[in-house]
């Protein structure tokens, strides 16, 4: 029986990213070839209860006969591109073919493990585990213990931040209380001067039928000087009193644009509060105050979100330093939520291809590994260094941090 596969590689990238995709998307193809991957490497080993995974995948299944049984031979074929940019995935293909020159055919390669085998060798492993001794846990209990006096700083400079969040949002409300109250004299000043201006228009009117009644009469000089002087003193009267309320209009509408401009400020001071919360944050974080922490965070967020929207770029510095705050804390599920949107506001805010983008995949990586999401980690970490490689160069630091990350996952997965 022969056997042919052509392994094709993933679906075209851009330079940068994944064109129409997703991340969970991407890390969900090729499933198949990872899973070749991870066989051939254990077939690499030395060791003889290392067992290939075949069953983890249609395609491995499908070569187990030809990879894992009595009288199998295979053969396999990689193509590399000489092209420069094509580097890295030349590597790896060269990587894959080392990896498959010390692969060896074991006649039994195919069938299921023991278990009684794997049982026992899981329990001796168990036995030979040494817990650490008292002095140990002892010792790095105080190394890790916080100093007394930068505790002491850090909670005053804490009470002092909130202090003056608190008379900042009560100052907040007070503008608004005033604002709302602003307009509605305006609106009741309005309707005023509506009304007072239909009363003069009534009383013209009513003047000039008394005037056209005299007229029509004769003999009426004195009643027509009577009626005159009436209708001066009254327009005198009306212009008095529209005077007043302009001048009323004008003083609301000053305190109206001072209302606005306390409104302003409030916005351009409560995010720069927000900011010194999330350093305050982080020194509680390096000393291990991890509930403090995590408030300031939180109180960070809140005041970005109230005052700038939820969408702001500059609610990413507080959401990134909570989801490490969770990493460390082993809450990978709440820290990967939060790097998808610190990603989701920075790839619209500055493009697909900005750096941060590409830091925000990398620590999304880390946490799918954390978790125990081989695949989704690698295929995160491989687009991370697609987009730092695109904006920063291929030598750049973070590029070959992101990419040796990427080689110890496949040497652990091997």
């Amino acid at each position: 029986l022969l056997v042919v596969a052509e392994l094709s590689p993933p679906p075209p990238l851009r330079p940068s990213g994944v064109s129409g995709l997703t991340a969970e998307d991407y890390c969900s193809i090729n499933t198949s070839l990872s899973t070749l991957e991870k066989c051939v490497a254990s077939m690499a080993k030395k060791s003889k209860n290392a067992r290939p995974p075949f069953r983890d995948s249609k395609l491995t299944r499908i070569l187990a006969p030809a990879l894992g049984s009595e009288g199998a031979a295979a053969a396999v074929v990689v193509c590399a591109s000489p092209d420069a940019e094509d580097f890295y995935e030349t590597a790896t293909a060269l990587e894959f073919a080392a990896i498959a020159v010390k692969a060896k055919i074991r006649p039994d390669g195919a069938l299921p493990a023991d278990p009684k085998a794997l049982t026992q060798k899981l329990q001796t492993d168990l036995a030979n585990l040494e817990a650490p001794s008292r002095e140990t846990e002892v010792e790095l209990r105080g190394q890790m213990a916080p100093n007394g006096g930068q505790m002491d700083a850090l909670r005053e400079r804490v009470r002092d931040l909130q202090n003056t969040v608190a008379r900042d949002q009560q100052h907040a409300a007070e503008c608004r209380d005033e604002l709302a109250e602003a307009k509605r004299q305006v609106g009741g000043s309005r309707a005023d001067a509506d009304g007072e201006a239909d009363h003069l228009e009534d009383q013209i009117a009513e003047l000039g039928r008394q005037i056209e009644r005299v007229g029509a009469g004769g003999g009426g000089d004195e009643a027509m000087e009577v009626l005159r002087q009436v209708a001066r003193s009254e327009s005198q009267e009306m212009k008095e009193q529209l005077a007043s309320i302009k001048q009323k209009l004008a003083e609301q509408h000053a305190e109206l644009s001072s209302l606005d401009g306390a409104g302003e400020d409030m916005q351009m001071t409560l995010p720069t509060v927000a900011l010194k919360l999330t350093d305050v944050g982080t020194s509680y974080a390096r000393a291990g105050l991890v509930k403090e922490a995590l408030l300031l965070y939180m109180n960070a967020i809140t005041i970005i979100e109230s005052v700038c929207g939820p969408e702001d770029e500059r609610v990413v510095g507080p959401l990134t330093s909570l989801a490490e705050l969770y990493v460390s804390q082993s809450r990978e599920e709440d820290a990967i939520a939060l790097y998808k949107r610190a990603y989701a506001i920075d790839r619209e805010a500055l493009g697909p291809d900005h750096p941060r983008v590409g830091r925000h995949l990398a620590a999304l990586g880390v946490a799918y590994h954390r978790q125990g999401k081989a695949d989704a980690a690698g295929l995160t970490l491989e687009e991370a260094r697609s987009i730092l490689a695109f904006a920063l160069g291929t030598e750049h630091p973070e590029v070959l941090a992101v990419r040796d990350k990427i080689r110890k996952l496949a040497v652990i997965e091997a």
